[in-house]
């Protein structure tokens, strides 16, 4: 489903540049939860969402994608307890293509809540990122096993899965490969990659259990390694 597309079915709203959720539509998703959890909370079973109730959205580029969780899936989607954001992921992204305002969001959502981030990878590249980031106000742990298999990044109850096309995919890693030590490389490459089209998609459901027992992992993590934070 694409934005524009979102905005029909009054999910998302149009503010100048940005989106925002329809508050509406929040509402009704929480309902929704909130009869899941009544049915099933005392039994150990999966439900499967209906259709209608999982957020599928698709992205032409991963510069769009970045903006969307920067600027809706972190700054519009409720989290009223203020719980931690947590994100694992395979490598840490940049910011190539960020206006200055999104950053002003970033560095803003990452001082309303913690926000701590988990990447398999630990390349130069993957490091001159992260340290971005921390400055920012995310803390960020690299070289980590994660608990979970591909993309994902959880907002309150709500958890974002990315999936990536092979061909996205390959030219992503390869870039982070070729990259041997920082202030070397094609950055520009970097940049045009998050700009081409590529089919980027993401689907967020909200399941508070999943939430929280990720986030108690994370608090076993920083409690056995916490020193190995960069």
């Amino acid at each position: 489903m694409s934005l524009s597309e979102l905005c029909e079915r009054a999910i998302l709203e149009k503010k100048g540049k940005n989106y925002k959720i329809n508050i509406s539509w929040v509402n009704k998703i929480k309902n929704f939860g909130e009869k899941v959890e009544k049915l099933y909370s005392s039994k150990n079973v999966i439900k499967d969402f209906e259709k209608d109730d999982i957020i599928n959205l698709s992205f032409s580029r991963f510069v769009d994608f970045g903006k969307f969780i920067i600027n809706v899936f972190h700054g519009e989607f409720p989290n009223p307890e203020k719980n931690a954001c947590v994100c694992f992921l395979d490598h840490v992204w940049g910011p190539m293509g960020l206006d200055e305002e999104d950053v002003k969001q970033l560095e803003k959502v990452y001082h309303r809540n913690k926000h701590f981030g988990f990447f398999k990878q630990d390349s130069p590249l993957d490091q001159y990122f992260a340290d971005g980031m921390q400055v920012l106000g995310k803390v960020c742990f690299l070289g980590v096993e994660l608990p979970v298999q591909g993309d994902i990044l959880i907002e309150g109850d709500y958890i974002c899965q990315v999936f990536y096309s092979p061909e996205f995919k390959k030219k992503f890693d390869t870039l982070y490969e070729n990259i041997p030590k920082v202030g070397q490389g094609d950055f520009i490459s970097f940049f045009k990659l998050y700009q081409e089209p590529h089919t980027i998609q993401a689907v967020i459901t909200k399941n508070p259990r999943l939430a929280n027992y990720l986030r108690k992992w994370v608090t076993d993590f920083e409690e056995k390694e916490g020193k190995k934070k960069i």
